[in-house]
């Protein structure tokens, strides 16, 4: 429908039936009491028991939760985690290279002992593609590795 100027709007003077819609208008005031008990029965605001809460907390952890994705997560800096230990705080999350080579060495890595990517994609974590790094006095300074030529220092 056009309007020209000067014509009336077709519904100028009617007002909004109140009696089927007593809530409209209602954005940024009070609601009345009679509102509220109407809101509260609909369900907005319902209280669970103890034992229910823990119920459905229980069912979101790991896998139970659509959005779990097997304790492994990919960090900004490039690297794969991967989900260790259970328990109240649930774990921690560990460098998956390295996890790979204490499997393929059958013991703990030390804190001197670094895990470096041979084609240098961090996330490449196949046993062929990681070879182990000593920090000590024979590594000091800046290393070149021989086979993606990268430089990197170990202090």
């Amino acid at each position: 429908m056009v309007f020209t100027k000067g014509q009336t709007a077709p519904n100028k003077g009617k007002t909004f039936p109140a009696d089927k819609f007593p809530n409209y208008g209602m954005r940024g005031k009070k609601a009345t009491m009679e509102t509220r008990i109407k809101m509260s029965l609909s369900g907005q605001g319902r209280k669970f028991s103890k034992i229910h809460r823990k119920k459905i907390s229980i069912n979101k952890l790991r896998e139970k939760n659509p959005n779990w994705k097997y304790g492994r997560i990919k960090w900004k800096s490039g690297y794969v985690g991967i989900l260790v230990g259970q328990g109240k705080s649930g774990g921690k999350y560990v460098m998956e290279h390295r996890l790979v080579m204490e499997k393929h060495l059958g013991r703990k890595l030390d804190k001197q002992e670094y895990v470096h990517h041979k084609n240098a994609i961090k996330d490449d974590n196949r046993i062929e593609n990681l070879e182990l790094i000593l920090r000590g006095k024979v590594h000091k300074g800046d290393i070149c590795c021989p086979f993606c030529k990268k430089q990197f220092s170990i202090r």
